[in-house]
């Protein structure tokens, strides 16, 4: 099966204003706004719309579609940012194998979750779970779709177009859920509903404008698939160690705790995570940018580039918690309505956590580069083991406070984790190479 069409055209003033790296930048960070924004915004809504356990309900399952966002990421999504620049195919083929991949990966996801769905509603599970795990079904493959449209870009630094896509989401998705509330039909499903029905509609046209940089043939689909296993693998490892790590909270408090108390705290890290934006708009260019800082300068410039990143991302959030601590209790009395004793005391532990996070992330994106995922998996499984151990300990004895300071804990580790595999990794490779420029020379 192959279906070939010619490369698009054109571009004109749109094409020179994005080559400029500042520009650039800035309308990824516009972009990261949108997307955080909107995630920010829903869950204020349905937190206000529908109480504390309605939002606990809908964060579990926006946990479960991160999961699956993550395995995305490491299976296809980093695997192509990272091999496309190779010439053994044609660029059009290798995105056309990567679109397949990730329709595949949909299919799987999909007829799994179903099943998992109508097992739960048969087996006589609570009623509102099995409809939420039903909306999750409706949404993943959709979302999956989104991410991939949004990542195609972002591989090709095509900035401008992520961003038209996540405001073609975030209109429809807002707009979703301000109907749902007029009719009063607003819940942690609907709002599942409104995501995945937005993100097929600003996909579907995504597809349609971009199908002439796609050559859908699966002659090569088995050795893509091969030749890039041995990387994906270990970041499979790595993003699944990751997702625990990240949503842990949400897996573990509704046990502990109850679903109100879990939605307080998805209302803490709401506010926590108000530096989203542009913490993961920087993030979204680490993978190319490590890519061509390895490509360009080496082990050296890799590690310059990783260090400058790791700075400017510790300057920005020092100053965001120092924001927090003074004024993060109000923002979420006057966001949540929540009068929760000791929250702001957690949103402040949450958004060190965040910051301790974001240190860590060049030296992964950087391993990444170098082609090592293996050194990062290791890490970031070790973050996802202190943070489940911790976070059971301590949410048992100290309630929300308790969590926010395992997560914290978690963080950090991983953190120190991934610098640590990182300047290990360099130090080997320097000594290599060392040793091969002695040899020469001899």
């Amino acid at each position: 099966m192959t279906l070939t069409v010619r490369p698009a055209t054109g571009g004109g003033v749109l094409l020179s204003v994005k080559s400029i790296p500042l520009v650039r930048h800035l309308l990824a960070v516009l972009d990261q706004v949108v997307v955080s924004g909107t995630a920010f915004v829903s869950a204020v809504l349905v937190g206000r719309w529908c109480g504390p356990s309605e939002l606990g309900r809908y964060k579990v399952v926006l946990s479960a579609l991160g999961t699956l966002l993550a395995l995305q990421t490491a299976l296809i999504l980093l695997p192509y940012a990272i091999q496309r620049h190779r010439k053994m195919r044609a660029p059009a083929v290798n995105a056309g194998i990567a679109l397949l991949q990730n329709t595949i990966l949909a299919g799987a996801v999909t007829a799994a979750l179903g099943l998992a769905a109508a097992v739960a509603l048969v087996a006589g599970a609570d009623t509102r779970l099995s409809w939420l795990m039903f909306a999750l079904v409706l949404a993943a493959p959709f979302a999956l779709q989104r991410e991939f449209s949004r990542y195609y870009a972002f591989a090709h630094l095509d900035v401008a177009k992520a961003l038209m896509l996540d405001l073609a989401v975030a209109a429809l998705q807002i707009t979703a859920l301000g109907w749902l509330r007029w009719t009063d039909r607003l819940s942690a499903f609907g709002a599942c509903a409104a995501l995945g029905g937005a993100c097929a509609l600003a996909s579907a046209v995504w597809l349609y404008q971009e199908r002439a940089n796609f050559i859908l043939t699966d002659g090569h689909l088995r050795e893509v698939t091969t030749e890039t296993w041995t990387l994906a693998r270990w970041f499979c490892a790595g993003q699944i160690a990751y997702s625990v790590q990240c949503y842990a909270s949400y897996w573990l408090l509704p046990l502990q705790l109850g679903m109100a108390q879990t939605g307080v705290y998805a209302a803490c890290e709401a506010v926590a995570s108000l530096a989203n934006p542009l913490v993961t708009a920087f993030r979204n260019l680490l993978t190319p940018r490590s890519v061509l800082a390895f490509k360009d300068g080496g082990h050296a410039g890799l590690r310059r580039q990783a260090m400058r990143d790791a700075l400017l991302l510790a300057s920005g959030m020092s100053i965001f918690c120092l924001v927090i601590f003074a004024s993060g209790e109000a923002i979420l009395r006057l966001l949540f309505h929540t009068e929760s004793t000791g929250a702001g005391h957690v949103v402040t532990v949450l958004a060190v956590a965040m910051m301790a996070s974001a240190v860590g992330s060049p030296a992964s994106y950087a391993l990444a580069g170098m082609e090592r995922p293996r050194a990062t998996a290791g890490a970031t499984s070790l973050g996802a083991v202190v943070t489940v151990i911790t976070l059971c300990i301590l949410s048992s004895r100290w309630g929300l406070p308790g969590a926010a300071y395992g997560f914290l804990a978690g963080s950090v580790v991983a953190s120190v984790a991934r610098w640590a595999a990182f300047l290990t990794v360099f130090a080997k490779s320097a000594a290599h190479r060392d040793q091969r420029a002695g040899m020469s020379h001899a």
